[in-house]
C-alpha cells in the first residue's frame, strides 16, 4: 500500500515538474515583453518608429509592397527607394496589428486582406498597372488576394511562406508545436521570437523592425492564410516572379518551389538566391532582386 502511494506521489511530482514550466511560460513572456516594450519608441498613433507605411516614387506601374509575419514596412527600406529610382511607384503598407503596442493590437487575417484590397484599388486609380510585392507571409497574402479573385497585373513573391521550415524546430514540426500550444495557453498568451534574424549579410542600422512578442492568436491567423492557399496554385494565372533562398531557416524553400511548379501562370520565373537568408529584401542579393523585378514587370 505504502509503495503504491509512494509511486503515485512520485508520478504526481514528475507531472507537476513538467507542467509547471508550461503553465508559467505566459507569465515569463509577459514580464519580458513589458520590459522590451519600455525600450520601444512609438509615434503618436502608437506605431513603432520606422514601422509606418510609406510611399516613394512616381510611375505608371505601382508596386504594393507587403511585409511578412512579425515584420514591418522597414523590410523594404533598400528595395523600395531603388525601385522608385527606376520609375516605379512603391506603396509600402503596414499590416494592422504589427508594430503596435502589446495588448492594444488585434491580429485578424480578414483585416489584412481588406487593407490589401483597399490599397490595391487606391493604387489602381493612379497607375496603369498594379503588382503585389510580398515577402514571407506578405507573399502568402498576395497569393491569397489573387485566389480570392483580386485583380492584379502580377505578383512578386520573395521567400514566400507556403510551409514553415523545420530547421529551427526541436522534436516536432512548427505547426505541431502551435497546435499543442493553443490547447495549453490562452489565445492572448505571448510567444517570444527567440531566433535571430535569418540574414547572411546583415548591415548595421538596417533592420526589419520585428515584433519580438506576439500572441498565440496572431500565429493562428498566419496559419489560416497559409491554409487557404494550399492546393490552389493552379488558380493563379497572372505573371509570377518568385525568389527562394535554399538556406532559408524560416520558411520551407522546397515547399515554395513545389507551389511554383503548380502555378497556372503562363508567364512565371523562379529565382534561386544562394547568398541570402530569409530576409531577402535586406540581404546580400537585394540588388539582384531589384533588377529582376524591373525586368520581369516590364517584359511584354
Amino acid at each position: 500500500m505504502k509503495r503504491g502511494m509512494t509511486m503515485t506521489l512520485m508520478l504526481a511530482v514528475v507531472v507537476a515538474a513538467l507542467a509547471a514550466p508550461v503553465a508559467l511560460y505566459p507569465m515569463y513572456t509577459g514580464v519580458r515583453a513589458r520590459l522590451w516594450e519600455h525600450g520601444v519608441k512609438r509615434d503618436a498613433q502608437g506605431v513603432m518608429q520606422g514601422a509606418q507605411s510609406y510611399e516613394v516614387g512616381e510611375g505608371e506601374v505601382g508596386l504594393l509592397m507587403i511585409h511578412g509575419f512579425a515584420s514591418s514596412p522597414a523590410v523594404f527600406l533598400r528595395m523600395a527607394p531603388a525601385l522608385a529610382e527606376r520609375g516605379f511607384r512603391c506603396r509600402v503598407i503596414r499590416l494592422p496589428g504589427f508594430g503596435q503596442p502589446l495588448g492594444k493590437s488585434s491580429f485578424q487575417s480578414a483585416v489584412w486582406r481588406r487593407v490589401i484590397e483597399v490599397e490595391a484599388a487606391a493604387l489602381r486609380e493612379s497607375c496603369r498597372e498594379v503588382w503585389l510585392v510580398g515577402h514571407s507571409m506578405g507573399a502568402t497574402l498576395a497569393l491569397d488576394h489573387v485566389v480570392r479573385g483580386g485583380q492584379v497585373d502580377g505578383l512578386v513573391l520573395m521567400t514566400p511562406l507556403i510551409e514553415v521550415a523545420q530547421a529551427r524546430s526541436v522534436l516536432m514540426p512548427p505547426r505541431a508545436w502551435y497546435e499543442l500550444g493553443r490547447k495549453v495557453w490562452p489565445s492572448q498568451a505571448l510567444i517570444e521570437t527567440a531566433f535571430p534574424v535569418d540574414m547572411q549579410e546583415p548591415l548595421p542600422g538596417m533592420d526589419e523592425l520585428r515584433d519580438l512578442y506576439l500572441p498565440m492568436a496572431a500565429y493562428g491567423e498566419m496559419f489560416a492564410v497559409v491554409d487557404h492557399i494550399q492546393g490552389r496554385a493552379s488558380a493563379i494565372s497572372c505573371p509570377v516572379l518568385m525568389a527562394v533562398a535554399p538556406s532559408d531557416l524560416v520558411v520551407d524553400s522546397q515547399a515554395a518551389q513545389m507551389y511554383f511548379t503548380g502555378l497556372g501562370s503562363s508567364r512565371k520565373h523562379l529565382l534561386t538566391m544562394p547568398g541570402s537568408g530569409h530576409v531577402l529584401p535586406l540581404d546580400r542579393e537585394w540588388k539582384v532582386m531589384v533588377e529582376a523585378v524591373e525586368q520581369f514587370t516590364r517584359k511584354e
